[in-house]
């Protein structure tokens, strides 16, 4: 067992290594409250490094298309991918290069399609 302690690059308290983790940037190492709660150095010069921060409910926000783009799925290697409405260039899936592209707005589900052939069917 590591009875080791690490002081803490935020708060400058000693911590056993079960408590102790490197920071948002990867050089400094903190302990697990001050990785939680980054201290924003006041002091820092502008155009200097901040702390990163990550809003999880902007990143879910920025994955969602925006209702200005068409959301499109290449057959071959099945990767999604949205384009500006309008757009003029041509249409090619940005990983592999693929034409063959399906757009998502038609995409129809599985109830979709056993509803249309139980309606089809006309009885003998």
């Amino acid at each position: 067992m590591d009875t080791r302690m690490y002081m803490c690059s935020n708060c400058k308290r000693k911590f056993p290594s079960s408590e102790i983790r490197y920071d948002l940037d990867g050089k400094h190492l903190v302990c697990l409250e001050c990785r939680k709660y980054p201290k924003i150095d006041k002091n820092l010069k502008p155009g200097g490094r901040q702390p990163i921060v990550i809003d999880r409910q902007k990143m879910v926000q920025a994955s969602q298309p925006r209702g200005d783009r068409v959301m499109y799925q290449c057959q071959r290697c099945k990767y999604n991918f949205s384009i500006k409405l309008g757009s003029k260039k041509a249409l090619r899936c940005p990983y592999c290069a693929g034409t063959d592209i399906i757009d998502m707005r038609d995409s129809t589900d599985a109830q979709k399609i056993l509803d249309e052939v139980s309606e089809s069917r006309r009885p003998y």
